[in-house]
């Protein structure tokens, strides 16, 4: 968002692997989703539930963020969303195209553009959910279910990551696999992913493959850096970090641009960006992730920030 702005203009032509990070990033996360909610299924006793918990999860945030967007978008004149001010109908259509994850997978208007993650993530908790819960009863909707799948991931690739975090899920407790992942091997895999994803995706997937491993199986340096609390507590904000995020930069560095010196303001948006959007987020797992997610679901249960599995 910085560069968008001008900052560090020389930095990406020199290094343009950055330019590819926040998706590299992303497709790391895809890995998370695949060994967790293979883990959650079991814990589900119908479909409904495994899909009432993943609204629970990701409902309270995002849809009051998407109710943002599209309130406020069309008198400020936001993108796409300005020019349909006059357009209730369409306005209306597309809200309910966001709210319901549809743009991502498929090519619709976004509004919340970093959404198009949970767009993949929707589609893997139905996929997942569909052939568990159809096995072993209705084996032919596991595999109609499983070539879904296998179409997903040839129309959009990116979803392959999902299959390392299976993968994962299956063998982390294997013996003769933990050797493999000591030492600096996880950071080495990290920096050689990051360098192959700026080729290609589907390069990476190898790499991730080996430091993904590193952390499933908390083997090697790597593993035990994640372990530290800061990364712990910011593991627990991530959710509301990953999403709120915009709504901070983008407001700071406009306000730099207005009233800022050119030669600082890289600077103080580099060190109060981070700052205001983590204390935000903390913000916003405390009061909606946790005290409106409560109220709206008496009956569920809530982690801690310091839990690691949710972390």
């Amino acid at each position: 968002m910085g560069a968008e702005r001008g900052y560090w203009n020389s930095l990406f032509p020199r290094f343009p692997v950055l330019s590819e990070l926040g998706v590299y990033a992303v497709c790391v996360f895809f890995c998370i989703s695949g060994f967790l909610i293979l883990q959650t299924l079991p814990k589900n006793k119908t479909i409904g539930k495994f899909a009432l918990n993943r609204v629970k999860r990701i409902y309270p945030v995002f849809f009051i963020l998407n109710l943002i967007f599209f309130a406020v978008g069309p008198f400020v004149n936001y993108e796409w969303i300005g020019k349909l001010k006059h357009q209730p109908v369409a306005l209306l259509g597309h809200f309910l195209s966001n709210s319901l994850f549809l743009p991502g997978i498929f090519k619709l208007p976004i509004a919340q553009k970093n959404a198009w993650s949970l767009s993949y993530e929707s589609a893997f908790y139905i996929l997942a959910a569909v052939c568990f819960f159809a096995y072993p009863r209705h084996k032919w909707i596991t595999w109609l279910g499983l070539l879904l799948s296998a179409f997903t991931i040839y129309m959009h690739p990116n979803a392959a990551f999902f299959l390392i975090g299976i993968f994962w899920c299956y063998e982390y407790k294997n013996p003769r696999l933990k050797p493999f992942m000591a030492g600096p091997v996880g950071l080495i895999a990290y920096g050689v992913g990051i360098w192959a994803f700026s080729i290609q995706p589907l390069f990476a997937l190898v790499p991730v493959l080996v430091m993904f491993g590193t952390i499933a199986t908390e083997q090697g340096w790597l593993s035990r850096f994640l372990q530290m609390p800061v990364w712990q507590f910011l593991g627990a904000v991530s959710y509301s970090l990953y999403l709120i995020h915009p709504f901070v930069l983008d407001p700071i560095r406009r306000i730099l641009t207005k009233y800022g010196s050119p030669s600082v303001d890289a600077a103080v948006f580099l060190l109060l960006g981070p700052a205001v959007a983590i204390l935000v987020s903390y913000l916003s797992y405390i009061y909606i992730e946790k005290k409106l997610t409560d109220r709206l679901f008496p009956r569920a249960g809530r982690t801690t920030p310091t839990s690691s599995a949710n972390a």
